[in-house]
């Protein structure tokens, strides 16, 4: 409701959790600005509370582009932007809140590139937090560990079967096991198991 500033900011949602005390977290466009932000929403009172990036405070949103939302094993939200950059979302006792950001070497400008991530999900979550898997528009899949600032990159290569099948990733997951399977545009399906990270070799199916 745009005469509503407490409403959803667009109708356009990209990403949606509900946090383990209940509190729904939406990624949505923000209208007019055609940026992407982070919204809060208060079930009790029926309203949204909003979040944005702040060029002028390095503990705010770190891009409005928000394209997925995690909650970690302890309890802290990962936010993931279309620019590679995340924020770790913290909360005192007070509730106040506090953006922690970390922006690997190749991230993206706020214009589209090949690099604009599609979809992040946690690596290695059973015995780390803060490690993320990152499908890009173009520039295959991406590795970042927030904690390390180490970086995996596969893309495909036409030459090698066994590379990537698509450098357009739309969906990435690491199940229980420690396999990345990768959903790509017009490549199908691949998998890369946790000893073959260091080769680079894809199963497609």
């Amino acid at each position: 409701d745009s005469t509503n500033p407490k409403s959803l900011l667009g109708d356009n949602v990209d990403a949606v959790l509900e946090d383990r005390s209940g509190t729904l977290w939406v990624g949505t466009p923000s209208g007019l600005s055609s940026t992407r932000s982070l919204t809060r929403f208060d079930g009790e009172k029926q309203q949204f509370t909003h979040y944005h990036h702040d060029p002028s405070n390095p503990y705010s949103l770190c891009n409005d582009h928000v394209v997925s939302i995690i909650e970690d094993r302890r309890g802290s939200l990962w936010i993931g932007t279309a620019t590679g950059a995340l924020s770790r979302l913290e909360r005192d006792a007070a509730e106040r809140l506090t953006f922690h950001n970390y922006t690997p070497s190749w991230a993206a400008t706020s214009q589209p590139t090949a690099d604009r991530v599609m979809w992040f999900c946690p690596s290695d979550s059973s015995t780390t937090d803060g490690a993320f898997w990152m499908g890009t528009d173009g520039n295959g899949v991406r590795r970042f560990d927030t904690k390390t600032n180490e970086s995996l990159h596969f893309r495909h290569d036409p030459s090698d079967p066994n590379s990537l099948p698509s450098n357009n990733v739309l969906f990435v997951f690491e199940d229980e096991r420690g396999t990345l399977w990768v959903g790509t545009y017009h490549g199908g399906l691949a998998s890369l198991s946790r000893a073959d990270r260091k080769t680079g070799v894809f199963r497609r199916y």
